[in-house]
């Protein structure tokens, strides 16, 4: 008797387990918004199956951005060193904020001026989707 309620709660904990993992993959395929299969060069490969860009234009558009880039980690760094404070200047946030947004849209502008695929806040490339801000 009691190895046949060990073999019951084992095989209840599994199913949990089992039904858990399917609800945490999310839709359809799973892994991956919308049921689509996460892959990290999903969306990025053209029909040739060649990347969109060339390496020679990445390593000049990562030159030419190498202050500004650095300009956005010290503002992150700085925001987050205001929202850490015991009583935050909310007024102060809201401008380093704006000022963020300014230096993110003008290093997009840069990325598109040299044909360069670049979308808000996943960097290089079209990604799958996956995570945080997919």
């Amino acid at each position: 008797m009691k190895g046949r309620w060990v073999k019951i709660v084992g095989f209840t904990f599994l199913l949990m387990g089992l039904t858990l993992n399917a609800k945490a993959m999310g839709p359809g395929m799973g892994g991956g918004s919308m049921g689509r299969p996460c892959s990290p060069m999903m969306g990025m490969a053209a029909p040739g199956g060649q990347l969109p860009f060339d390496h020679a234009k990445m390593q000049k558009f990562y030159q030419d951005t190498q202050q500004l880039r650095a300009k956005i980690w010290q503002i992150k760094d700085e925001l987050r060193m205001l929202y850490l404070q015991a009583t935050p200047d909310w007024k102060a946030i809201s401008q380093k904020r704006s000022e963020l947004i300014g230096l993110v849209t003008e290093l997009q502008k840069k990325a598109f001026e040299m044909g360069i695929p670049f979308s808000p806040m996943r960097g290089m490339g079209k990604g799958c989707g996956c995570g945080m801000m997919f």
